[in-house]
């Protein structure tokens, strides 16, 4: 899944140091949340890895910076989303509400997150035959085989 770096570093722990802001409660929580379009709900079910694409903006590093594990997926509107959910995510209200065309939104809880010590770049994601043209804008499904050499360079010392 496509993640800016400042949200990747308040979601998943990514930051290379703390920040001296108060992190978002998020960060300390054992389940978190991510938000996305409805099309991703046939790739995003509960008990399948998630990989965050760290993008190239704002500095971001244009590779997977961590992985997780989805627990649920839920399609609602925005309005839907319980201040219970919106505690173990990093967006406020209206970047919610921003957070592509449709008026629904997939809201994926996820755990046993892992933050990569190296990002796996989109050169070597290419390498490996796991990258498309796309750049992991949309949801995509990745081989066993692909997973375990992503989460194995990813977790070696950079």
């Amino acid at each position: 899944m496509a993640i800016k770096r400042v949200f990747a570093d308040e979601l998943l722990g990514t930051a290379e140091q703390f920040s001296f802001f108060t992190p978002p409660e998020a960060v300390f929580l054992k389940e978190r949340v991510y938000y996305n379009t409805p099309r991703a709900a046939s790739v995003l079910v509960p008990g399948t890895p998630i990989l965050f694409y760290e993008s190239s903006g704002g500095g971001g590093r244009k590779g997977i910076v961590a992985v997780g594990r989805v627990t649920e997926s839920h399609v609602l509107t925005s309005d839907q989303v319980s201040s219970d959910t919106k505690r173990r995510g990093v967006l406020d209200s209206k970047t919610l509400k921003n957070i592509g065309r449709s008026k629904t939104k997939l809201v994926t809880a996820f755990d046993n997150i892992m933050a990569f010590k190296k990002p796996v770049s989109l050169h070597r994601l290419r390498e490996i035959g796991c990258a498309d043209g796309a750049n992991f804008i949309t949801a995509k499904r990745f081989e066993p085989h692909h997973m375990r050499i992503i989460v194995h360079e990813g977790l070696k010392n950079g």
